[in-house]
């Protein structure tokens, strides 16, 4: 069920909050200074030396690293909670259907209508049902922070690119002049 997220790493109460995290941590990686020196990713000025270009790449690797270890916890998170949204949603069923088994046996001398019935079921299963819905609600929150970290990986995977592809040139520019 909902609770089986507990079992891993982060504790239930703190998946919402701790995914949104590395979410930020994420966008601020790819997209801000992110705690370096050096400050944020910025292109380099054409003419540029080899050396700086190397330098540029090494701190977008560092940065690359760590998005995608982000992006590899916030998968398996939004997985454990596409699991939990499947169990709870399971379990919000069946007590439903026990709800409804239940009602029609013990108001045998009483005559109730279907939607009485269906009332009186869809109170009895109250928790599960709340309980789906948060799952629900949980799913919704790990797929958007996974699509923010996914977001940061392919900019830094570009940037990477383009950087490795000026280094490259620059090279062959080189081994022209000899």
């Amino acid at each position: 069920m909902i609770h089986e997220l507990s079992q891993y790493d982060v504790p239930f109460d703190k998946v919402e909050t701790t995914v949104m995290e590395w979410a930020n941590e994420a966008i601020d990686l790819a997209h801000h200074e992110a705690g370096d020196p050096d400050g944020r990713l910025e292109p380099l000025p054409p003419g540029s030396s080899v050396y700086e270009m190397q330098t540029l790449l090494y701190r977008i690797q560092v940065r690359a690293s760590r998005v995608s270890e982000l992006q590899m916890k916030s998968a398996q998170l939004k997985a454990r909670a596409v699991k939990a949204k499947k169990g709870a949603a399971f379990a919000a069923t069946r007590a439903f259907d026990e709800a409804m088994r239940n009602n029609q046996n013990r108001r045998v001398d009483v005559w109730t209508s279907k939607d009485e019935r269906v009332s009186d079921a869809s109170l009895d299963s109250f928790e599960q049902k709340r309980l789906a819905f948060q799952a629900e609600k949980l799913v919704d929150t790990t797929e958007l922070a996974h699509s923010l970290v996914n977001n940061a990986h392919w900019f830094l995977e570009g940037l990477r690119r383009d950087v490795r592809a000026s280094i490259q040139a620059l090279q062959f520019e080189a081994s022209l002049g000899n």
